[in-house]
């Protein structure tokens, strides 16, 4: 299963019809939301194979604190769920507008308790190789490397 989280559906429309087309349409799931990309990591965790997250998405309420206005909202949910997606071996690609260059002192924490963590901006990552790279964690993240 993969979980691709984002709030600009429109946006990213290209990159689920090539994850759908290479891993199947009911293998990718997408959440538009924290609160659906929460609901939906509880029922798939164990079926869960990557999750794909962007940073810049809006807070919700109750969860604003450090999310820079909605910047760095991502993050903050990564941090949250560390633990868990680490507990399962579950490897994460923040596919991101943001330039990683930018944020890589902000990521330097997360990498530390994430092993595996991939960083892609969406600028330089076309829909068309997306499936590539996932299978590329994927496969990467099983064979413990």
């Amino acid at each position: 299963m993969i979980i691709f989280v984002d709030d600009e559906p429109m946006f990213v429309h290209y990159y689920l019809k090539h994850l759908r087309d290479s891993f199947s349409k009911e293998k990718v799931i997408f959440c538009e939301t924290i609160t659906e990309a929460r609901e939906a990591i509880k029922k798939f965790i164990g079926e869960l194979e990557i999750l794909i997250i962007d940073i810049m998405m809006p807070p919700e309420p109750g969860f604003e604190q450090g999310t820079e206005g909605g910047l760095l909202t991502g993050l903050v949910f990564l941090e949250q769920i560390a633990s868990k997606l680490r507990e399962q071996n579950i490897p994460v690609l923040v596919l991101t507008n943001r330039d990683p260059g930018k944020i890589i002192d902000i990521m330097t924490v997360l990498t530390e308790s994430l092993p595996g963590l991939v960083i892609k901006q969406k600028s330089e990552t076309p829909a068309f190789i997306l499936p590539s790279i996932v299978s590329r964690i994927i496969k990467h993240h099983e064979s413990g490397g």
